[in-house]
């Protein structure tokens, strides 16, 4: 059974993924996911990718870390097909942004026993 982090993963089961954004894949580049995906065979055109915005309310920005390490490095094994970004907004508090290429389901990568 995968752990919870205040629902997070559940987020990243069940809330839809949408067209990139380009602000979005601005951060995926410049935190080196988009050279990832190329090395693993995806397109990395904008067109190819997708991401999902979590809702953050109320979580911890050391839980939101721990769920990225989590998922990045504990499942994926480091081989990240499913990048999870915190980035910060000018108010000082963080997003986080789950990004995949469209091809790809969460379930094929992260299986929930």
């Amino acid at each position: 059974m995968l752990k919870s982090f205040s629902g997070l993963t559940q987020q990243l089961f069940e809330k839809p993924f949408r067209s990139m954004l380009y602000g979005v894949y601005n951060m995926a580049d410049e935190d080196r996911y988009i050279v990832r995906y190329r090395s693993y065979g995806y397109d990395i055109d904008i067109d190819s990718l997708e991401c999902m915005i979590f809702d953050v309310n109320d979580i911890e920005t050391n839980e939101m870390k721990l769920f990225k390490r989590y998922i990045e490095t504990e499942i994926q094994k480091d081989k990240t097909v499913i990048g999870i970004m915190l980035s910060k907004t000018s108010k000082g508090k963080y997003n986080l942004i789950a990004i995949k290429p469209k091809s790809i389901e969460v379930s094929d990568i992260i299986k929930n026993d």
